[in-house]
């Protein structure tokens, strides 16, 4: 019996292919959504995940700008920058520490 499935020419492991996929997905979707932080969540989870937490910092700093108390991207941008940019890591991990403010989703139950 013959396996139907496609044969992949790469040497990258098949998941990774799937990831590429995913980001190149994802960033078509970011630009036609640019100003929707859940779609460029989406897309930092992915090059995180895919490439490094590290590629990913510009994206978590486009959702930051979008939706300044989106909690995950502040932590995940405080753990990225420990290893390019130090310094600044403890302004986003202090951030992140800190309680919401009165009337946000996560004080109301909304995590």
């Amino acid at each position: 019996m013959t396996n139907a499935l496609p044969r992949y020419s790469s040497s990258a492991p098949a998941s990774a292919l799937r990831g590429a996929a995913t980001v190149e997905h994802l960033s078509a979707a970011a630009e036609q959504a640019s100003d929707d932080p859940l779609v460029q969540h989406g897309l930092e989870l992915e090059v995180s995940q895919t490439e490094s937490p590290v590629a990913a910092v510009p994206h978590w700093k486009r959702t930051l700008a979008l939706e300044p108390s989106h909690r995950e991207a502040i932590y995940n941008l405080a753990q990225a920058l420990k290893e390019v940019d130090a310094a600044r890591s403890p302004k986003y991990r202090d951030r992140w520490a800190a309680p919401p403010p009165s009337g946000h989703p996560s004080r109301l139950g909304g995590w």
